[in-house]
């Protein structure tokens, strides 16, 4: 099996992350009860269109920076981790199988 190029991983979950946070975000500008019903779906155990409706600024420019920042810092940081860790199960396959192959031909003998 080939293994992951983890910068190239990390990248596109990192401008998918960025992505998906900018859709999101727009859609709280645009329908911000939509958008805290749409959340509540990930969410099940906090009512988001009540903390909405609450005293709350809703999306300013620094909230906004902020959240795009973590969104693209954690994408960075899952592609990461998902890149090493598939690299990391390919080779621990391909030595088992080195290992295996081994132990095959010493018995065959």
């Amino acid at each position: 099996m080939e293994k992951l190029d983890t910068r190239g991983l990390s990248m596109s979950f990192a401008a998918t992350s960025g992505i998906v946070y900018l859709v999101l975000a727009a859609l709280a500008i645009i329908a911000p009860s939509i958008a805290a019903r749409f959340s509540n779906v990930f969410s099940s155990a906090v009512d988001n269109a009540a903390t909405a409706a609450a005293n709350n600024p809703g999306l300013t420019a620094g909230t906004f920076f902020i959240g795009l920042i973590v969104a693209v810092v954690a994408g960075l940081a899952v592609g990461a981790l998902v890149g090493s860790m598939y690299n990391a199960f390919v080779e621990n396959m391909e030595t088992s199988e080195v290992r295996h192959a081994r132990a095959t031909v010493h018995h065959a003998r």
